[in-house]
């Protein structure tokens, strides 16, 4: 018979993913209808407003198994017990990179191509987003225990609900403090607001991006702006986010068997939280869309790994006490994430060409292909050093029938 507190939480569970699916799919509705009248207008964010639905369907379409199994739980069915196996082999690296450099090239043909680009986009970006973050998934549990089917799938849906919306939440509240803080400081300074009222005169009257670029550039090069804006993204985004990304691990901390077990959920954490975040920044279309869709691949690779290391860390904390081992895990996600973060910044700063910043470009890409690739080895190190899980019992070869009238040999 099922415990109390695990019918509280199917219940809790189902009423969450329910009401997430059923918010993505009105989402995907309303979405809809704009991007229907943007194609009969023949505007061109019709294929960018087309991506938005399909990732609003197919997140809708996932949450549907989260919310089965919370039911099945709920009933104490048994399908919601077994456990999971990911299907993964290295095959399907080669099969998988074809369908993506497929995709990213088919999608790239048809961008700005009415109604090609809007038909079609949000099926390219939906494989060349989703087969790398099964990857690079698949490569983090290989071989390792992966739970149960209801535990798994609940973990995933937490991923893609619970954990980005508490983010969400957080980081606005953050960056709203620091706003307040900035305007605060501007209003306290007469000759700052003075000149931030010129410059907001001065670019009511330009439209040259070069020109709007040259104007900005004294504030984008000023150290204050620089510090600023790294402190908020490179360390106060990573510590919140290496925190709350693997928030289905900690809820099911006390269940989950075992570190190896931890960091399998870990890393699923990271997979959903990446594709909810690619998905939302992948919407555009024209010339940029292959661009900006083969970068995620990127960007998954430091979710998978930094939130498989926090599951293996929160577990080994919570039921082996290692809690010198959680804030090593901890500090260590939070440096790889912010120095992507900051590397990321710096790169986009200086790849406008600003001044003197412009000469940081070419080692910024450096330093973030490097830490690249420092990722995806700790990836294959971490899965290829935790115990495997244990092969699954064979099924008892029944007894040969006997006629009762034969006798048998015993001795």
């Amino acid at each position: 018979m099922q415990s109390q507190k695990h019918h509280t939480g199917a219940i809790l569970l189902l009423i969450l993913f329910a009401l997430s699916a059923l918010t993505f799919l009105c989402l995907a509705a309303l979405t809809g209808l704009g991007a229907l009248l943007s194609l009969i207008e023949h505007d061109p964010q019709a294929a960018s407003q087309m991506n938005i639905v399909g990732a609003f369907l197919f997140e809708f379409l996932v949450l549907l198994i989260p919310a089965y199994l919370s039911y099945r739980k709920l009933s104490a069915h048994q399908a919601a017990d077994q456990p999971v196996r990911v299907p993964f082999a290295f095959w399907q690296i080669g099969a998988g990179l074809f369908a993506v450099a497929a995709a990213l090239g088919l999608g790239y043909l048809v961008s700005d191509r009415q109604p090609f680009d809007a038909i079609l986009l949000p099926l390219f970006t939906l494989v060349a987003v989703l087969i790398p973050i099964f990857l690079l998934f698949g490569l983090a549990s290989r071989r390792l225990e992966a739970g149960t089917r209801w535990r798994f799938w609940s973990v995933f849906g937490l991923g893609m609900t619970l954990g980005p919306l508490s983010l969400v939440i957080l980081e606005l509240g953050i960056g709203l403090i620091i706003l307040v803080g900035v305007v605060a400081y501007v209003l306290i300074n007469p000759s700052l607001t003075d000149e931030i009222l010129r410059l907001s005169t001065q670019l009511e009257f330009v439209t040259d991006p070069e020109q709007v670029l040259n104007l900005l550039t004294p504030y984008l090069t000023d150290p204050k702006v620089i510090v600023l804006l790294l402190g908020y993204i490179a360390l106060l985004v990573p510590i919140l986010e290496e925190l709350l990304k693997p928030i289905g691990v900690w809820i099911f901390s006390r269940q989950i068997k075992t570190p190896a077990e931890g960091f399998v959920l870990g890393a699923l954490s990271g997979a959903a939280y990446g594709m909810i975040e690619s998905l939302g920044v992948s919407t555009a279309s024209g010339a940029d869309w292959a661009g900006l869709i083969a970068t995620r691949a990127s960007t998954g690779l430091l979710h998978v790994t930094t939130s498989g290391l926090m599951g293996w860390a929160i577990v080994s904390a919570v039921q082996e006490r290692k809690y010198l081992r959680f804030l090593l895990a901890y500090a260590g996600a939070v440096l790889l994430h912010g120095t992507w973060n900051g590397m990321t910044v710096v790169f986009s700063v200086s790849s406008l060409g600003v001044g003197s910043l412009s000469a940081f470009a070419v080692p910024a890409f450096g330093a973030l292909v490097m830490l690249a690739g420092g990722l995806f080895i700790l990836l294959l190190q971490i899965n290829r050093r935790l115990p495997a899980a244990p092969a699954p019992a064979a099924a008892p070869t029944p007894e040969p029938a006997v006629a009762p009238d034969e006798p048998t040999i015993s001795g």
